[in-house]
């Protein structure tokens, strides 16, 4: 070190380059509806499969349920917390009870991803007014 407060800065070193940043884009707000469709139809195939295979496949219905309303359209953590707790507790279960397990698990996971796919689905930007009073 020699001790000078020089600033290394990029015009001092034409050897670097400076890249623009990218600008993002303008947000708009988006109203999110929640799913019904998914998780209904999930439950009917939970039925089903309770009544042709083994009656564990009905406790996969309220986590049907649970996956649906916590999945966001952006699949973040914060929303799903509660879904990947189960899933999480599920995996423990299905080391110690099997049937149970799986079902909690296929409930979750199905009930997760139907429902973040109809939120992506049905989504639809706010009016310009509404976005602008928040």
């Amino acid at each position: 070190m020699t001790g000078d407060n020089k600033n290394n800065g990029p015009e001092e070193r034409p050897w670097v380059k400076r890249l623009p940043l990218p600008v993002p884009p303008q947000q708009d707000w988006l109203i999110i509806y929640p799913a019904w469709f998914a998780p209904i139809g999930l439950s009917l195939v939970a039925i089903v499969a309770g009544v042709i295979w083994s009656w564990w496949w009905l406790v996969a219905i309220p986590f049907v349920w649970l996956g649906s309303i916590c999945a966001a359209p952006n699949l973040n953590l914060a929303d799903g917390c509660l879904s990947y707790l189960a899933a999480g507790a599920a995996f423990i279960i299905l080391r110690y009870h099997p049937p149970l397990g799986q079902a909690i698990l296929t409930g979750v996971i199905a009930g997760y991803a139907a429902g973040f796919a109809e939120k992506m689905i049905t989504k639809k930007p706010a009016p310009k007014d509404e976005a602008k009073q928040e």
